[in-house]
């Protein structure tokens, strides 16, 4: 019987072939398990859109009619190691770029590594066939802080300034320097400790380096700019921060940070007795105290930066005429009771050498340049910045527009400075709208750009409370000190007020300063302007 059913098979499969056009005739696997989908070799992973598809899988399956598959991919095409991928209970798998990246890591591949990705379908102990791709990971992992601990102690000393006080080293765990094709920037940041690096600091930069070392004045200006009192004790947060540049744009992680306890010591350059007066300065002292000279590292040679009106100038220790020295002949030496030196108007350095009597006045005003301020000096001339003796530093509180910046002297390109990463460098430094207090430190070749409230000046006096024009920005040359000249007035009054906003202001009368206090009455003239928010107080001194 089994016979003659097997021949009737065979007899009705000949009719029908024979029944058919040879077009019509397809032959197919009815037996497959095959991977159909994608077709490309490369996976292209952006970390910027973390939750869209790395890939779909799509497969046949007449060889299993399951519906509970398990995906695999492995390093190597035998699937020595396989490393589940996830399962589908359809004939597809999609996995997101953040999870696949995750496991690539996770799979010992290092990012930024060309690595070969085989992988396959199984189900039921079957398996399909496998395809390959190309693929580079991306970092998840931010680098990790291995010395020193938490906690740690360093100590800082005036007397050796450029030498080593603290080396920072960090791991980056999804990298293998060998086999990585990306350029890392890491950048060391500080902060005042439980700030959250809110105002921040850059202490070092490094290429591809996993360490540095810090110099004792790297750290004693950290601590410093980050507001801890010399010759007290402070803690300071560090912390790494990591840039890769791609195609997709930057991708920046950040490791944990560690407290670290220092004791700054004063780079203070100290005050001198000696001080400026003059038509060219104070109006002769009817418009407010002599203008200060700064001790230097050369014993009885000070310093001052100031600007000066037309007109005469002399020096004079103590704000008193007891004992003050002119220039007879105008030869650059000083006699004691000499003649006035005339001045015209401009920024300068004057420097006093009391060995022998001499002195130098040399213009030279330290500006801020570029689209994010003055149109590159197309809409005005450069952001004066002043000197501050306590940290031998330039500042300058300012309204940032977004674009670039560079600091210039004497509102010339002759000697310009532009920076990276806190360092001054040629380059363009790029800045975001807002109030900023910027500060230059040419003796560290360091800058630094933060965030900041700045006090400014409204008023009919000035700027037709806000109608004619932005404040004149003050700059707080030490803490709640700021300053600001030469300022022109016009009949009217004045008041105070912080980033341009009503809502912190300040008025007051007689020089004592208040809360939302009364309207300060000026009269047209130049002006140099002082406000002390720790003891309430202001000057507005008329020099001409």
């Amino acid at each position: 019987m089994k016979l003659l059913i097997t021949r009737f098979s065979v007899i009705f499969a000949l009719l029908l072939f024979m029944g058919c056009n040879e077009e019509d005739l397809v032959i197919t696997d009815s037996q497959n398990f095959e991977l159909v989908a994608p077709e490309a070799s490369n996976i292209n992973l952006n970390f910027a859109f973390p939750d869209n598809p790395a890939f779909t899988l799509a497969w046949i399956d007449n060889l299993t009619n399951s519906s509970n598959y398990s995906v695999d991919m492995a390093t190597d095409g035998d699937f020595t190691t396989p490393v589940a991928l996830g399962t589908s209970s359809t004939n597809t798998f999609t996995m997101s770029v953040a999870n696949f990246n995750n496991a690539l890591i996770m799979a010992g591949i290092n990012a930024y590594e060309n690595a070969s990705i085989f992988m396959r379908v199984s189900s039921g102990g079957m398996f399909s066939n496998s395809v390959v791709f190309s693929v580079n990971s991306y970092p998840e992992t931010p680098p990790v802080i291995t010395s020193p601990s938490s906690g740690s102690t360093i100590s800082i000393s005036d007397a050796t300034p450029d030498e080593t006080a603290l080396t920072i080293g960090w791991d980056d765990p999804d990298f293998n320097a060998a086999t990585t094709q990306a350029t890392i920037n890491y950048d060391i940041e500080s902060a005042l400790a439980g700030t959250e690096f809110v105002s921040m600091a850059s202490v070092g930069t490094t290429v591809d380096i996993l360490s540095i070392d810090i110099s004792h004045a790297d750290i004693n200006g950290a601590a410093l700019t980050a507001g801890i009192v010399p010759d007290e004790v402070g803690s300071l947060d560090m912390r790494i921060k990591a840039t890769i540049a791609t195609a997709s744009g930057n991708l920046v992680r950040y490791s944990e940070s560690i407290s670290l306890s220092v004791t700054p010591y004063s780079t203070s350059l100290g005050l001198s007795t000696w001080g400026v007066i003059g038509s060219g300065y104070n109006d002769w002292g009817n418009g407010g105290p002599d203008g200060v000279f700064y001790t230097t590292d050369q014993p009885d040679v000070i310093v001052t930066y100031l600007t000066l009106l037309d007109g005469a100038i002399k020096f004079r220790e103590n704000n008193d005429w007891g004992n003050n020295l002119g220039d007879n002949g105008a030869d650059g030496t000083l006699e004691p009771g000499g003649a006035d030196i005339i001045v015209t108007a401009g920024t300068y350095r004057i420097t006093i050498n009391l060995n022998n009597n001499t002195y130098s006045l040399e213009e030279y005003s330290l500006g801020i340049v570029g689209s994010g301020f003055n149109d590159w000096g197309n809409a005005g001339p450069d952001a004066k910045m002043y000197y501050d003796y306590t940290t031998n530093s330039f500042k300058r509180g300012v309204k940032l527009l977004d674009g670039e910046i560079k600091f210039r002297v004497n509102n010339d390109w002759g000697v310009n400075y532009g920076g990276s990463g806190g360092i001054i460098s040629g380059d363009n430094i790029a800045v975001t709208a807002g109030y900023y207090t910027v500060t230059i430190d040419l003796n560290n070749n360091t800058y630094s750009v933060v965030a900041d409230d700045i006090l400014g000046i409204i008023g009919s006096g000035f700027n037709d409370w806000g109608n004619a024009g932005p404040d004149f920005s003050l700059t707080e040359v030490n803490p709640d000190v700021w300053v600001g000249d030469i300022v022109t007035f016009v009949d009217g009054a004045i008041k105070f007020r912080v980033n341009e906003d009503w809502g912190t202001n300040y008025g007051g009368t007689g020089g004592a300063l208040s809360l939302n206090g009364a309207d300060i009455n000026v009269i047209a003239g130049l002006y140099r302007i002082r406000v002390d928010l720790a003891n309430n107080s202001y000057q507005a001194n008329k020099v001409q």
